[in-house]
């Protein structure tokens, strides 16, 4: 059963095994998430 909190955020995949040569299977993953509410400002570079 999972958490009352659980929700399903979109991540990007920055390393997977179709990346790298490692024997290790690995996925890494960055969650997209709104920092807004963390309290934190992020000026984004264009």
């Amino acid at each position: 059963m999972l958490p009352a909190d659980h929700a399903r955020r979109p991540v990007v995949v920055v390393q997977s095994d179709a990346f790298n040569r490692s024997k290790l299977a690995t996925v890494i993953c960055i969650p997209l998430t709104e920092l807004i509410f963390a309290g934190i400002d992020i000026v984004l570079g264009r």
